[in-house]
C-alpha cells in the first residue's frame, strides 16, 4: 500500500481473529484519526448468512460485515481480500442422489459417478485439522441438521463429526458448524462427508445450498467458485473486495484467489470480488498471510488512497465506482453457471488501474441531487425529472422526482423536519451519506388528507444522515419548502486538563482515560453515574467506553465497570 501511496499517513492495528467484537473497536478508533481507508487484509471463518448482511442477533451486531457498514457511513472507504482459498472450498446445491441421507459432491458434473467422500490429504506436519461448513437455512431458527463429518480415507470409518461453531451467543440455532479432528499421526489421508437430518420437530428439507471451507489443506474435489472470505462478501457499496492476478501476467488469475459468487449464490444479484488486484507472485508464502489477495488489496487500497487524495470530497461509494469503472475488463472461462452482473464472478469488473492521463480524465459529475446542509435551517428547492427517487411511487406509475440533504450529527439530538409544498409532499430520514442509506423514518401527511409531512425524530445517535424530499405521486413537479430543526441532547464532555495520559475512551456525551500513574479520570455528562462513579483507587491498564458507561481493567486482571449498562 505504501509503494503505491507513500504520502498518505498510516495507522496499524491488529486483533485475534476470534475477537470480532474488537474490529468494532478499531473502526471507532479509526473513525476518530479521520481515517479515509481501511485496508482488512485477511479473515477465514464465516460467520454471516452470506448475503452481504451481518445479523443484529449475531454478537449484537459486532460481525466484521457490521463493522464495513459502520466504517462506510463515516465516511471511509473499506477494502478487504477475496481470500486465498479457491481449493480449499465445495459450494453448490445440496444433492442426495441415492437418498441415503449424504450428499454427492459430484453432482454438478452430469453423468458422474456419487461421491459421498471429498479427499483431504494432510501433510507431515499437521496435528491436527479443521474445516467449516456453512449453509441456507434460518438463522436463530434452523430447519435442518446438517454436519460434517471427517472420515479415514481407506477405511471409511469415521474419526469426528462438527458441532455448532461456538463463537458467539444462541450458535445451536446458527446454519454453521466446524469439525476439529486431533490426528493421532502426522499427515494421513482424510475424507469430507456432509450429512443432513431433520431437525426435531421439523420436517426434513435439504438446504438450497452449502459451502464447505477446509481450513488447513486443499480439497480434492473443490468448485473454486462460492470461495469468498465472510467479510469480503460485504454488499455495502462503499467497500471493494479484491482478487489477484499477477504483475507479469494480469490476464490470467491467480489458482488460489477466490471467487465467487456469494450465497446465496447470484439470486440476489451480487457478484464478487469487485476487482482483481496485482501480486508479485501467485505463490503463497507458508502461511499465506501476506502472499494472494492480502497482498493484491494492498494495492488496491494504496489506489484508492489516490483517488481520495486526488477527488477528496468523494464519498466511499464515488471512491469504489471510480475503481470499478477504470477497471480493465476480462472474462473468466470458468466461471460460475449461473446467472450474473455486467461483472463476472472470477474477475469482477476487472484488474484495477488507474487512468494513464490523469490531467485528461473527466471525474464522475458530482450529485447535483444531493446538498450537504451544515445544521438547522430552512431551505426551498424545486421538483422536477433531474432528481429521482429510488423508492416507488406511492400512487401513479413512474419515477417520483426528489431532492436529497445530508448533515452530520455530532452527537446525539433530536431532529424534527417539515416540508410543505402545495403538492402532495413524502418526507424519508436515512442513516448515512447519499440516497441509498436505510430508512430510519418516514412520512406521508402530518394529519389525514394533508399534503405537508413532518418527521420529529428523538434520540439520534451521532453520525451523517440524509434527508430524501419527495412527492407522494409518481412524476409530480412543484417548488417546496424544507425546514430543518437540530435539538442538541446536553452539552459535549469538557476536554481533559493537559495531563500525560496513556489511554482515552468516549461514550456518547462523556469522556474516560487513564493517567500514567493508572488512575481513572471522567469528564462530561453525569447522569448515569458515568463521570462521578469513576474507580479512585486502583492502578489500570485498559479503557473502554459506551454510550453511559465505562469499563477498565486493572492490573490484577480484575474488570471495574461504571455508569448504566445492559448485561447480555
Amino acid at each position: 500500500m505504501f509503494d503505491i501511496a507513500p504520502e498518505a499517513e498510516y495507522y496499524i492495528s491488529a486483533h485475534p481473529r476470534k475477537a470480532v467484537h474488537q474490529l468494532r473497536i478499531i473502526v471507532d478508533w479509526m473513525i476518530e484519526e479521520d481515517v479515509d481507508i481501511i485496508l482488512h487484509p485477511k479473515d477465514e471463518l464465516w460467520l454471516t448468512p452470506g448475503d452481504g448482511t451481518g445479523p443484529l442477533h449475531l454478537t449484537s451486531g459486532l460481525a466484521p460485515i457490521n463493522s464495513v457498514d459502520h466504517a462506510v457511513e463515516h465516511g471511509i472507504t473499506w477494502v478487504s481480500s477475496a481470500g486465498n482459498f479457491a481449493n480449499y472450498v465445495w459450494a453448490g446445491p445440496f444433492s442426495d442422489i441415492d437418498g441415503n441421507g449424504y450428499h454427492d459432491f459430484n453432482s454438478l458434473t452430469p453423468g458422474s459417478d456419487v461421491d459421498e467422500c471429498n479427499p483431504v490429504a494432510l501433510d507431515e506436519e499437521t496435528h491436527q485439522y479443521g474445516a467449516v461448513i456453512r449453509w441456507d437455512d434460518t438463522w436463530g431458527d434452523l430447519n435442518s441438521e446438517v454436519h460434517l463429518v471427517l472420515r479415514n480415507q481407506d477405511t471409511l470409518g469415521i474419526e469426528s463429526t462438527s458441532s455448532p461453531l461456538r463463537i458467539f451467543p444462541g450458535y445451536a440455532a446458527y446454519p454453521l458448524e466446524t469439525v476439529v479432528f486431533t490426528t493421532p499421526e502426522v499427515g494421513g489421508t482424510y475424507c469430507l462427508s456432509v450429512e443432513l437430518k431433520a431437525r426435531a420437530g421439523k420436517e426434513l428439507t435439504p438446504p438450497a445450498w452449502i459451502q464447505i471451507h477446509s481450513l488447513q489443506h486443499s480439497l480434492g474435489n473443490a468448485t473454486r467458485w462460492g470461495s469468498i472470505s465472510d467479510t469480503g462478501e460485504a454488499s455495502n457499496a462503499g467497500m471493494l473486495t479484491v482478487g489477484a492476478a499477477a504483475f507479469d501476467n494480469t490476464s490470467e488469475i491467480c489458482e488460489t484467489s477466490s471467487r465467487g459468487p456469494t450465497a446465496p449464490f447470484n439470486t440476489d444479484g451480487r457478484n464478487k470480488p469487485d476487482v482483481v488486484g496485482g501480486v508479485g507472485t501467485c505463490e503463497l508464502d507458508g502461511h499465506q498471510y501476506w502472499r494472494g489477495t492480502g497482498e493484491a488489496a494492498a494495492h488496491v487500497a494504496g489506489l484508492a488512497a489516490l483517488v481520495t487524495q486526488r477527488y477528496p470530497d468523494y464519498t466511499p461509494e464515488q471512491v469504489t465506482n471510480y475503481l470499478r469503472d477504470n477497471a480493465e475488463s476480462r472474462s473468466a472461462e470458468d466461471d460460475y453457471p449461473g446467472p450474473g452482473t455486467d461483472a463476472n464472478s472470477t474477475w469482477g469488473h476487472g484488474f484495477a488501474i488507474l487512468p494513464d492521463d490523469v490531467e485528461g480524465v473527466t471525474p464522475p459529475a458530482a450529485d447535483t441531487c444531493v446538498q450537504t446542509i451544515d445544521g438547522s435551517g430552512t431551505y426551498t428547492g424545486i421538483w422536477d425529472e433531474t432528481c429521482l427517487s429510488d423508492k416507488p411511487a406511492e400512487q401513479g406509475s413512474g419515477d417520483r422526482y426528489a431532492r436529497f440533504y445530508t448533515f452530520t450529527l455530532d452527537g446525539s439530538a433530536n431532529v424534527t423536519i417539515d416540508l410543505s409544498s402545495a403538492e402532495d409532499a413524502y418526507l424519508y430520514l436515512m442513516k448515512g451519506t447519499g440516497r441509498n442509506g436505510e430508512v430510519v423514518e418516514s412520512n406521508d401527511d402530518i394529519v389525514s388528507g394533508n399534503t405537508n409531512s413532518q418527521i420529529p425524530a428523538t434520540l439520534l445517535e451521532p453520525g451523517e444522515y440524509t434527508i430524501e424530499a419527495t412527492t407522494y405521486a409518481a412524476q409530480t413537479s412543484g417548488d417546496f419548502t424544507l425546514v430543518v430543526d437540530i435539538d442538541a441532547i446536553g452539552e459535549p464532555p469538557e476536554p481533559p486538563p493537559a495531563v500525560p495520559y496513556i489511554a482515552i475512551s468516549s461514550g456518547a456525551n462523556h469522556v474516560c482515560a487513564i493517567a500514567t500513574d493508572g488512575s481513572i479520570m471522567c469528564w462530561g455528562e453525569d447522569s448515569e453515574g458515568q463521570v462521578s462513579e469513576r474507580p479512585t483507587s486502583g492502578h489500570f491498564t485498559q479503557i473502554s467506553s459506551g454510550d453511559n458507561h465505562t469499563c477498565a481493567l486493572r492490573d490484577d486482571g480484575a474488570v471495574i465497570c461504571w455508569g448504566s449498562f445492559d448485561v447480555p
